[in-house]
């Protein structure tokens, strides 16, 4: 599994990764679409990382895709299920949603502790999708990528 940047869209840097066919190519977008501008910088663009999971699946229609979120930012529920319904049009495979930690206080602060249930939430609508969602307050981007890879490979 590889997890790369977007290359601000760089379709030559795109097609060289894509060359080396790696099993599993990660891409988070980190945050939903509302809060993209004001956690992320420039020229980071949430548009240009749907793209980028787009242009993938377009080269190697195959290769197995993942992104993923952190949640309790700021976002509402609503905004996390387009955030799934935007990478389920894309042909994801693979979402990761956790929950946000601020390493610090000098850190953007959390906002809220999403609930166990909400997370579920999550993953019935990735599901309905055709979507492998791993969601829990702990999951991060590599929480048990082997054994999600294997739940989709070998079910």
């Amino acid at each position: 599994e590889i997890l790369t940047p977007d290359f601000h869209g760089n379709d030559k840097a795109i097609e060289v990764i894509a060359s080396t066919k790696p099993t599993v190519w990660g891409h988070n977008l980190e945050v939903v679409e509302k809060l993209h501008h004001s956690i992320k910088r420039p020229p980071s663009s949430y548009n240009i990382s749907l793209d980028f999971l787009k242009k993938i699946k377009t080269l190697s229609p195959n290769m197995i895709t993942k992104t993923g979120i952190m949640v309790g930012i700021g976002e509402q529920k609503q905004d996390v299920f387009e955030f799934i319904e935007d990478v389920a049009a894309m042909h994801v495979d693979i979402v990761t949603i956790g929950q946000y930690l601020a390493p610090s206080k000098s850190h953007y602060p959390v906002a809220r502790y999403v609930s166990p249930g909400e997370f579920e939430e999550y993953s019935q609508h990735g599901k309905t999708l055709g979507l492998k969602i791993v969601a829990g307050p702990f999951v991060r981007s590599s929480y048990m990528a082997r054994e999600t890879y294997n739940s989709l490979c070998y079910s």
